[in-house]
């Protein structure tokens, strides 16, 4: 049988098929954050879950859970991404959340001003995954 020959692909991406070119490729599925990317991560998921444990109660009205955190490469901008529970309007509660940002962030700062310079900067967005999933487990039931 004759040997294929496939070039290189210029993409990083793990042996796919792409349309009309056929490469051999490699993805690295991990992703490309530092050591100290994952670290800050794991801290800032920690501590704006403790924030959001006493606050979600009294404020929202309901439960917040910090489901995954990413840093920007220079550790400036930190993408929070919640799960809201026990309510009815989550856009809303992402809205007060969102407003409630400097107040979250400063409580942060308190928390966090041994391990970092500077506290990045706090976007939230809502993390619709279990929805997405229950409405996937509702589908395949019928």
């Amino acid at each position: 049988m004759p040997r294929l020959y496939v070039p290189r692909c210029p993409f990083p991406v793990t042996y796919c098929l792409l349309p009309k070119k056929m490469y051999l490729c490699r993805l690295k599925l991990t992703a490309m954050n530092t050591t100290r990317q994952q670290k800050i991560e794991a801290m800032l998921q920690r501590e704006l879950a403790n924030i959001f444990l006493v606050d979600s109660r009294n404020i929202y009205k309901c439960m917040i859970t910090v489901t995954n955190v990413k840093v920007t490469s220079d550790l400036s901008i930190a993408r929070a991404y919640l799960s809201i529970y026990n309510t009815a309007d989550k856009e809303l509660i992402i809205k007060m959340v969102k407003e409630n940002t400097k107040d979250i962030r400063y409580r942060l700062g308190q928390q966090v001003h041994n391990q970092l310079r500077v506290v990045p900067a706090l976007e939230f967005f809502l993390d619709d995954t279990l929805d997405y999933l229950e409405h996937i487990d509702e589908l395949l039931k019928k």
